[in-house]
């Protein structure tokens, strides 16, 4: 419950200072919507982790302490290569500089928040927090009467409970068995996602799935890019902007007298230049 709370006010609290300073805006805003998947994972590992082991061994200090540090190391490393992935980010140029660096600090202050969370917060709480268990046979006992108030909640405890069973269930039926016979035949079980990975490829190169990463989506405007060679003087590249200019107006004129009654297809121009060769009307 206090992970993301911890997480996204440590991240606003260190978000002014440093070298890449970042205030609260859009694109901030939405690097913490983009974080809040991300950032209870090792959270998760840790509780689950902790929840197993008290399971099995009962609730006690040294067992959620046991529990923590079996993850630790894995669920640190897993924070560490997400936090990789957004430092490259804080060293892009140009214009969108400023986009993404706001975009990378949020999500790593958010990371080593949890990170930090995970590790020591969450553990120390788990260890004194008692959890009492539920008594199925009360709970699910015919003639149980139960007052109007105590009905929904109880609805939803049965419904976890059983969920809960058929995840048990699911885990030492299947996912055990399955798991302890890949570990034991480590070839073959590299071997079938080499093969797997293979026949993605193939079918992929083969042209039978057909991919489209940027599709042509019919736009609202139109837009024209112009580059010249190097060494062109600017007055070239002005008197270039202004025939594209005039070739559009010329079009517009024309499709409003073919067509009475119609609207304008072209409103406004932007036109600006990008350096001494190239230029951009939309």
């Amino acid at each position: 419950i206090l992970g993301i709370p911890i997480a996204f006010f440590g991240a606003m609290w260190l978000m002014p200072y440093g070298p890449w300073p970042v205030s609260i805006n859009v694109i901030s805003l939405f690097a913490f919507i983009l974080v809040l998947g991300i950032v209870v994972d090792d959270a998760i590992i840790i509780g689950e982790s902790i929840y197993t082991k008290t399971r099995a061994d009962g609730h006690t200090l040294d067992n959620v302490i046991s529990g923590a540090r079996r993850v630790a190391v894995p669920a640190t490393f897993g924070v560490l290569t997400t936090i990789a992935a957004f430092v490259p980010m804080l060293f892009v140029g140009g214009i969108a500089a400023s986009f993404f660096e706001s975009l990378s600090v949020v999500v790593i202050l958010c990371l080593l928040f949890s990170l930090v969370e995970s590790k020591l917060i969450l553990p120390a709480h788990l260890a004194h927090t008692k959890i009492e268990p539920i008594d199925e046979d009360d709970l699910f006992h015919p003639m149980r009467k139960i007052g109007l108030m105590e009905q929904i909640p109880r609805l939803f405890m049965r419904i976890q409970c059983r969920v809960q069973a058929g995840l048990h269930r699911l885990i030492h039926n299947w996912y055990a068995p399955t798991l302890d016979k890949a570990l034991r035949n480590r070839g073959l079980t590299f071997s079938i996602f080499a093969a797997i990975l293979i026949l993605t490829l193939g079918v992929i190169n083969s042209g039978f799935m057909r991919i489209v990463i940027f599709p042509d989506i019919p736009a609202d405007f139109i837009m024209v890019q112009m580059r010249m060679q190097n060494g062109t003087a600017p007055t070239i590249r002005d008197r270039a902007l202004s025939q594209i200019e005039q070739v559009a107006f010329d079009i517009n004129d024309e499709y409003v007298s073919k067509t009475p009654g119609s609207v304008d297809p072209i409103d406004h121009l932007l036109t600006f230049s990008q350096g001494d060769t190239e230029g951009l009307i939309f």
